[in-house]
């Protein structure tokens, strides 16, 4: 089973749902890291959400989750894992425009 780890990025995020990342045909995705952060230029907090839709069903990793100005949030990470399977969609969205830089490093292993 080959295995590589890879990183999606989604800058500028903002009310309009943008998919981060979708899991290939034939392959298992481990979510390793997804964090968000701040960009907003004003010193204000955002609200960040990410999602995942695996076979129609959408669950929220987080939801309207602060994000402080110049600071982020670890929506994955240690010790917690997320996995994906063939055409699951990772999806964020933030309650101001461009206001959000996503981050998502992962492991990508055939299924």
């Amino acid at each position: 089973m080959a295995s590589t780890f890879k990183r999606a990025v989604a800058a500028n995020v903002g009310a309009t749902p943008v998919t981060v990342l979708t899991a290939p045909a034939s392959k298992v995705l481990t979510l390793i890291d997804v964090s968000c952060a701040n960009v907003e230029a004003a010193a204000a907090e955002v609200l960040g959400t990410v999602h995942t839709v695996a076979g129609g069903v959408t669950a929220r990793l987080i939801k309207d989750g602060p994000i402080p100005a110049g600071g982020a949030m670890v929506v994955v990470g240690a010790p917690r894992k997320v996995v994906m399977i063939a055409t699951d969609t990772l999806v964020a969205t933030c309650d101001t425009a461009n206001g959000m830089d996503v981050t998502v490093s992962y492991l990508e292993q055939d299924a």
